[in-house]
C-alpha cells in the first residue's frame, strides 16, 4: 500500500517541477481565479496528506520543518497581515495564495520526498523545465515564431521570452537551475556513474546558457557569469577559502542591493552617468519606492498595492511607466509586505545558507543559487511570480539533501 502512493507522489513532484512555467494557463473555478500550477500544488498536497494520515499515520512529524519552521511561519503571517491590510483585498488574497501559501505547501511535500530519498525527482524535474523552456526560446530566435501576443516590446528588441511576457522573467527562472546544473557537473564524478544522465544535464546546461544570453538580460547575464565563475574557482581552493569568497560576493551583492537605490534617492542616477537607459529608469523607480517606504516603513503598500499606491502618490516625471514592483530585492518585499517581510525573507535566506554549507552534495550549487538571487535581485524581481516563488521554496527543500540520497 505504501509503495504506490509514495511513487505517485514522487512523479507528482517531478511533474510540478517540470511544469512550473505553466502557471500561464489560467482559469476560474467557482468564480475564483486560479492557474494550472496552483491546482497541481493543491492536488499534490491533498494526496500527500491523505497518504500520511491514512497510510503512514505520521503526518504530524512532516510539519516539523526543523530550522525552517519558524521563518516560514513568520514569513506567512507577515504576508497574511499585509493582504488583510491592503486596499486591494481581492488582489492581495490572490497573491497571498499563489506566492506564499501554496509554495509553502509545496515545500512541505518536496522536503518530505527528499527526506525519503527522492531528491532525484526534484532535480530532474527542474532540469526538464529549464530544458523545454530553453529549447522554446532558441526556437523563437531561429524562426521568429511562437512568441506570446503580449511580448511585442521584447520581440522588437530581438529578445526571447519562451512562454513569458518578458525576457527578464525567462532569465530569472533559468538562472538558479543553470547554477544548480553547473555545480552538479563538477560534483557528480564522485557519486554518479550514469553517463547518459550526465550527458543530459550537460546538454541542458548548454541550452540554458544559450537561452539566457538570447534574453539579453544584462542582470541575468552578469549574474550568470559571476556565479559560474565562483563555482569554477571553488574547485581549486579549500572550502574555507571558498566560503570566504562566497561571503565577499554575497556581501558585495547585498551592498549593491541597498546602496544603488539609496544613491538614487539622494539624487545620484548611475544609469544617466553610465548611459544605461534601463538603470536610469530603475533609479527613478527606486527613488519613488524609497519615498513610499519612508512614509509607510512598517507596512509598505500592502500585498498587490505597490503599482496603484506608487502611481497615485510617488511616481516621478522622469519615468512614468507603472511597474508591478520596484525591481530591487529589498524594495520588492518592503513595499509589498513591509519591513518585517524583508526580515522574514532574509531569515529564510540565512537558513538556506546555513543548510547549504552543511549539504554534502549540492553545497557549492546552492551557495551559487543564493548569489544568483542576490546579484540578479539588485535590479529585478526574483520572487514575486507564481513559478519563481514555487521555485524558491523547492530550492530551499533541496538544501535537505544528504550524501546518501543523491540523484543516481
Amino acid at each position: 500500500m505504501r509503495y504506490y502512493p509514495g511513487r505517485f507522489l514522487s512523479f507528482g513532484v517531478f511533474g510540478i517541477c517540470a511544469t512550473l512555467p505553466l502557471y500561464i494557463l489560467r482559469f476560474k473555478i467557482f468564480g475564483i481565479p486560479t492557474t494550472f500550477l496552483e491546482i497541481s500544488i493543491l492536488m499534490l498536497f491533498v494526496i500527500w496528506f491523505f497518504e500520511k494520515v491514512y497510510i503512514t499515520k505520521k503526518w504530524f512529524k512532516c510539519f516539523n520543518l526543523e530550522s525552517f519552521s519558524l521563518p516560514i511561519v513568520f514569513f506567512l503571517l507577515i504576508a497574511t497581515f499585509s493582504s488583510l491590510t491592503s486596499f486591494n483585498t481581492n488582489g492581495a488574497l490572490g497573491i497571498l495564495k499563489a506566492y506564499f501559501l501554496e509554495p509553502a505547501l509545496l515545500f512541505i511535500v518536496v522536503r518530505d520526498r527528499i527526506k525519503l530519498g527522492d531528491g532525484k525527482f526534484v532535480f530532474s524535474g527542474l532540469i526538464v523545465a529549464a530544458t523545454w523552456l530553453a529549447c522554446f526560446a532558441i526556437f523563437q530566435k531561429l524562426t521568429g515564431l511562437g512568441f506570446p501576443e503580449y511580448a511585442a516590446n521584447e520581440i522588437s528588441q530581438g529578445r526571447v521570452v519562451a512562454v513569458y511576457n518578458s525576457a527578464n522573467s525567462l532569465a530569472l527562472f533559468l538562472g538558479p537551475i543553470l547554477v544548480l546544473c553547473f555545480g552538479w557537473i563538477f560534483a557528480r564524478d564522485k557519486t554518479v556513474k550514469n553517463q547518459p544522465y550526465v550527458i543530459l544535464v550537460i546538454v541542458s546546461l548548454l541550452l540554458q546558457l544559450i537561452a539566457i544570453f538570447l534574453t539579453k538580460s544584462q542582470a541575468g547575464i552578469i549574474a550568470t557569469i559571476l556565479v559560474l565563475g565562483f563555482i569554477f574557482l571553488t574547485n581549486f581552493f579549500s572550502f574555507r577559502i571558498n566560503l570566504i569568497l562566497f561571503k565577499f560576493l554575497a556581501v558585495s551583492g547585498l551592498a549593491l542591493v541597498v546602496l544603488l537605490p539609496l544613491a538614487a534617492y539622494f539624487g545620484v542616477n548611475f544609469g544617466a552617468l553610465l548611459g544605461d537607459v534601463t538603470l536610469e529608469n530603475r533609479s527613478y523607480l527606486w527613488r519613488g519606492a524609497i519615498a513610499l517606504v519612508r512614509d509607510k516603513p512598517l507596512t509598505g503598500a500592502g500585498l498587490s498595492g505597490f503599482r496603484e499606491f506608487y502611481g497615485a502618490n510617488y511616481r516621478l516625471p522622469g519615468y512614468d511607466e507603472l511597474l508591478q514592483y520596484p525591481h530591487n530585492l529589498i524594495l520588492n518585499f518592503w513595499t509589498e509586505i513591509g519591513f518585517f517581510g524583508v526580515i522574514g525573507f532574509f531569515w529564510l535566506l540565512f537558513n538556506f545558507f546555513s543548510k547549504s554549507i552543511k549539504n554534502q552534495f549540492f553545497k557549492v550549487s546552492l551557495l551559487g543559487v543564493i548569489l544568483y538571487i542576490l546579484i540578479h535581485g539588485i535590479v529585478d524581481v526574483p520572487y514575486f511570480k507564481n513559478d519563481l516563488s514555487a521555485q524558491f521554496f523547492i530550492l530551499l527543500a533541496l538544501s535537505e539533501f544528504s550524501k546518501k540520497k543523491i540523484p543516481q
